[in-house]
């Protein structure tokens, strides 16, 4: 039996490794793990051209531990090749940014609007100028093939709505069982927070994934319940289980940049943000009230902001840049400064409006940091009883300047320090588990999948 993990979309060579690509690397490191204590073999693969293909082997995703050396040999021309591949795979998706870049300018349009078919249409005509680079790459680097077996269990952890669901339900035919993992469905439910196409895409995606595969993971019973609410047919005929993802601990003993440590151990301790910068995750909101509090001269805190571009910023970028030395944002910070970050933050402010899990509050309650969540179904199934919740700007502003008080931020911290969170190494091989029990027939999937220990 083999245990087949899809790849499809990660940068495997990316740094730092952040998001759905680090979940995926969980589900591998402690895959092999499993797969070697079960006898199964664990496979990183990828779909390239409708066909699967081993995944390159990098660093932060190596292949298997005894993997047989003719599954994974590059050929020397392969390697003479390599750098003319890149120069080809530029080239070739140079018209596709400028179209793509052409595509975001268009506002998001109705279905029904001319808008949206010329839209869609162009979406579906800038694939075309991926072909040469595909070629080139299934040509010349000689990626392994992987032939589908009867026996194997496919398992799609992260970007499968990025392949279409006919294309998998092609490849997976054949094999005993194949499963998907869904973070969230945000962009059906708050489709204003995403451009067209793309959104109606995901969209009619997830309702074939619920209908395509042996059986949908969920990261949390929030997501399960927007499934079933927004896919009552679908999801009616689809198994379903939650398998929250795990905690991977910070290292914190890696160097922190002077820049950041001044940021929060000169002066008062500040309040921390961390995400990507896009409109759901409440950055102006935040912006507002800090605004509020700074005209009425208190509190005297900085707001520092850890968290990369995502997509529709503008505003906020500009927000945050013309909010003057009271906030900082930083777009890069490795897991040493994060985790510096957590210690050291007064408060961690997480002002999103919609999560699929929220890893943000996982890690800085672990580490010990009070957090101010709005208040959601996602948010108090993770943080429970250790959180403090907000619903509006009046809300969050009366939890900052409560948490002036010391007697008040310390019982925080101490209610905070009861936060307790299940460790990967625990987490992936009880999903895994629960797939070759599926597979084989001994266990239907749990509603729940609880790790081990």
């Amino acid at each position: 039996m083999r245990l087949l993990i899809d790849t499809t979309a990660i940068n495997v060579n990316a740094q730092p490794l952040t998001g759905i690509p680090r979940v995926v690397h969980n589900y591998l490191k402690f895959g092999y793990a499993f797969g070697a204590a079960q006898g199964i073999e664990v496979l990183p693969v990828c779909i390239v051209d409708g066909a699967l293909v081993l995944q390159r082997s990098s660093a932060l995703f190596p292949h298997p531990p005894g993997l047989a050396p003719t599954a994974r040999r590059t050929t020397l021309r392969a390697r003479l090749l390599h750098a003319a591949f890149l120069v080809a795979l530029v080239l070739a998706h140079v018209p596709y940014g400028l179209a793509w870049i052409v595509l975001f300018a268009v506002p998001p349009a109705g279905e029904g609007s001319r808008k949206y078919r010329a839209t869609r249409g162009l979406s579906e005509a800038l694939h075309l100028f991926k072909a040469p680079a595909r070629y080139f790459q299934a040509r010349y680097m000689k990626q392994a093939p992987v032939d589908p077996r009867p026996d194997d269990i496919f398992f799609a952890p992260a970007y499968w709505h990025d392949v279409d669901p006919a294309v998998l339900g092609a490849l997976t035919a054949g094999m005993q069982a194949s499963f998907v993992l869904v973070h969230d469905i945000i962009p059906v439910m708050q489709p204003e927070y995403y451009h067209t196409p793309w959104r109606d895409t995901f969209r009619e995606n997830v309702g074939a994934a619920l209908t395509g595969f042996s059986g949908v993971l969920v990261i949390s019973n929030y997501t399960a319940d927007c499934i079933r609410r927004h896919y009552p047919a679908q999801s009616a005929r689809a198994i379903i289980s939650v398998a929250r993802n795990g905690l991977e601990p910070l290292r914190g003993d890696g160097p922190v940049r002077d820049t950041l440590s001044r940021l929060f151990t000169e002066g008062p301790a500040p309040f921390l943000m961390v995400g990507t910068i896009e409109p759901k995750k409440g950055h102006l909101e935040v912006l507002q009230v800090l605004r509020t509090l700074r005209e009425a001269g208190q509190p005297g805190r900085r707001l520092v902001v850890l968290g990369r571009k995502g997509w529709m910023y503008d505003e906020i970028v500009a927000a945050l840049r013309q909010a003057g030395r009271q906030v900082v944002w930083l777009e890069d910070a490795s897991d040493s400064e994060l985790a510096f970050a957590y210690r050291h933050a007064h408060l961690m402010i997480q002002a999103s409006r919609d999560e699929g899990f929220g890893l943000p509050m996982v890690e800085a309650a672990t580490m010990g940091c009070p957090v101010a969540a709005r208040r959601s179904q996602i948010a108090q199934e993770v943080l429970g009883g250790c959180g403090l919740y907000f619903d509006s700007a009046e809300e969050l502003r009366a939890i900052l300047l409560a948490m002036e008080d010391r007697q008040a931020h310390e019982d925080q911290r101490a209610a905070v320090r009861r936060f307790d969170w299940p460790m990967w190494q625990a987490v992936v091989p009880a999903v895994f588990q629960a797939l070759v029990d599926h597979s084989r027939g001994h266990r239907r999937l749990p509603p729940v999948i609880e790790p081990r220990g």
